[in-house]
């Protein structure tokens, strides 16, 4: 006489264990595409960081590269100081700079301006590095300029200014200046909470004003 054989199911404690297996297996899935996911996220953030840093320093070495020594007419009255620096100059939070810069493009002389432009930088009320500036070479009273943000998440800015002593191999860093002369060199130090302290200095070489 043959016995069927019998057929066993799985146990509740089977079926316990079985889940409990793969909600482990779940949650360690899940932990490790969210950290996955936060490390790409948190790499794309840094490299446009990097590439606004990037940005920022071209367009302020293409601005030091340009630097004319020019005083623009301040509400119709002659004014003979070309370049200032230091804190508080351009309404700004830690350090500004205000100078005259040529080469702004005007292809053909088609655009009512000149191509010289007033530029300045600046800390603003949101931790941004700003870059401001005027249509205008000579401004009526009141005259708000255009700013642009180049850099967010700046805890603060420092412009230095290299001017000749006696020796002139020597030269010395002043953190004000006002003059109706350029200086030897500029450097602009940016705080970053994202890149720390830089640090880059300008020679600055003798232009001379056209329009």
């Amino acid at each position: 006489m043959i016995v069927p054989r019998r057929h066993h199911g799985f146990t509740l404690i089977e079926i316990l264990v079985a889940v409990a297996i793969l909600a482990i297996i779940a949650v360690a899935s899940s932990t490790v595409l969210s950290s996955v996911i936060d490390s790409a996220e948190a790499s794309d953030t840094q490299m446009q960081e990097l590439e606004m840093l990037q940005r920022s320093m071209m367009v302020i070495e293409r601005d030091m590269s340009q630097i004319i020594a020019l005083a623009p007419r301040l509400s119709g009255e002659d004014n003979e100081v070309v370049i200032q620096g230091g804190n508080g100059v351009a309404d700004s939070l830690a350090d500004g700079i205000l100078f005259t810069r040529n080469g702004w493009a005007n292809p053909l002389q088609r655009l009512p301006r000149s191509n010289l432009q007033g530029v300045g930088y600046r800390l603003n009320g949101s931790n941004e590095l700003e870059r401001i500036y005027t249509i205008f070479i000579d401004n009526v009273t009141n005259t708000e300029p255009q700013t642009r943000i180049l850099l967010p998440n700046v805890s603060n800015l420092i412009f230095e200014f290299a001017i000749g002593t006696n020796n002139r191999n020597e030269i010395q860093w002043e953190e004000q200046f006002r003059g109706t002369q350029l200086p030897r060199g500029i450097a602009i130090v940016i705080t970053s909470e994202t890149f720390g302290e830089i640090r880059r200095e300008f020679a600055i070489l003798p232009q001379g004003a056209s329009s």
